[in-house]
């Protein structure tokens, strides 16, 4: 086997199919910089809650969140290895999983879904926390 240079998706036949936007696992390479990112909730910048009870639109703003931050270090989504998603109703994952399809790619990170009885805020659908894989050019601009 090839030395691994970048993270790759791992799929095993003897298991079905992911009923989501979500690899079976992601494998990366010995010695790799990680970020491991906290929860993040559906907020603006000045911290006012973004599309209250819409689990698409927190999806969105949570993502576009991660892509934000994940830049600070010179990575981006496509570089996410690890998502767990906290719902407060997992009727919500065809909503959440539609988002993700459009802003993951077609190799989207090894995933948990848990619906959890609540979340910080009454007005949140769902918060993601993930792991990424740090590009070997990553740089760390500190901010505040």
């Amino acid at each position: 086997m090839a030395p691994l240079t970048r993270k790759a998706v791992v799929l095993s036949p003897r298991l079905n199919r992911p009923v989501g936007h979500f690899s079976q696992a992601m494998r990366v390479p010995a010695g790799s910089e990680l970020l491991f990112i906290s929860g993040l909730t559906a907020r603006d910048r000045s911290g006012q809650v973004v599309a209250p009870g819409d689990a698409r639109g927190q999806t969105r703003r949570i993502l576009e969140n991660m892509a934000a931050l994940l830049s600070e270090v010179g990575a981006g989504l496509e570089d996410l290895v690890k998502l767990t998603v906290y719902v407060r109703d997992v009727k919500d994952a065809a909503a959440i999983n539609e988002v993700r399809r459009e802003l993951l790619g077609p190799e989207p990170p090894a995933s948990s879904m848990v619906q959890v009885a609540g979340l910080a805020d009454e007005r949140f659908r769902l918060e993601i926390e993930g792991i990424a894989l740090l590009p070997a050019h990553s740089t760390h601009r500190p901010t505040g």
